[in-house]
């Protein structure tokens, strides 16, 4: 199974990798400028609903499981989707370099599983990456590809990208904003770079099952 996977599949892998890690050392950069708050009524007026840390948390099994499965089951598709993945990635770096945005955590004291769950979280990363969502651009771009592989279950992929942002409201992680900045950046990635790169190589999506 690995001798039939292209080097250059392996080689995206890596570039694939080191971009997720993108975001993780731009927060924790101390940049200079202004720093933006998007936040409106709309975004006080949602309750935080502990609950929603398990599609929270969905997120990472819902994207690394994508990777794996397309690197593996589907090599003819894995380079445009890692360039989708790499380009969302960096893009949101970029972004969070010169427009940074505040979304303040919600206060948590309880001691059930949820709360620790999100007090964890709180503490991976400082409150200062928010514009755009990388949770909702990612599974945007992974329920695009899911998609086009498994047609049949589409469905399934798209409640998952659903899930998981509004759970970035419901677990006090981003704004209204963020989750609709991420939104356009995962559609316009995924649906306009295959057409880009169809020009210089064939990319059969959906021709694959």
């Amino acid at each position: 199974m690995f001798r039939s996977i292209p080097k250059s599949n392996w080689f995206l892998l890596v570039i694939l990798a080191l971009s997720g890690n993108a975001m993780s050392i731009v927060n924790r950069l101390d940049i200079p400028g202004e720093i933006h708050r998007l936040e409106t009524s709309l975004d006080r007026a949602i309750p935080l609903v502990l609950p929603f840390m398990i599609p929270y948390l969905l997120y990472f099994f819902f994207v690394f499981g994508t990777i794996g499965y397309i690197f593996f089951r589907h090599p003819g598709v894995f380079p445009v989707f890692a360039w989708s993945m790499i380009v969302i990635g960096l893009a949101t770096a970029v972004i969070n370099v010169t427009y940074q945005s505040y979304a303040p955590r919600a206060l948590v004291e309880g001691s059930d599983i949820f709360s620790i769950l999100l007090r964890w979280h709180y503490g991976l990363n400082r409150p200062l990456t928010a514009f755009p969502s990388l949770h909702v651009s990612d599974s945007v771009c992974v329920s695009y590809y899911l998609g086009r592989v498994r047609v049949q279950q589409v469905w399934l992929w798209l409640t998952c990208a659903f899930l998981i942002s509004i759970s970035t409201l419901l677990v006090k992680e981003h704004y209204i904003a963020d989750v609709i900045g991420g939104l356009v950046l995962g559609v316009v990635v995924s649906t306009l770079l295959p057409r880009l790169l169809s020009g210089r190589q064939r990319v059969r999506i959906g021709s694959i099952q």
